[in-house]
């Protein structure tokens, strides 16, 4: 069965959006979990993608990007 989750963050500190999706998408990694992140525009997609590839330095996210 598909699961769908929702998370609203009211943090409004500098990548705190960031850093909670990385936090996400990580874990769902670890569990063998797909993960559809859908971003504002694209400015808000390059900077996740950004993020992603660069956080935690230690582990590797496999990520790709589709536009619409």
């Amino acid at each position: 069965m598909t699961e769908v989750f929702f998370y609203l963050s009211q943090d409004n500190a500098e990548n705190a959006l960031f850093m909670l999706t990385q936090r996400l998408t990580h874990a769902a990694w670890q569990r063998q979990r797909r993960v559809y992140i859908h971003c504002r525009d694209a400015e808000q997609c390059r900077q996740l993608d950004d993020w992603l590839w660069s956080e935690p330095r230690a582990s590797f996210l496999p990520l790709g990007q589709e536009q619409a």
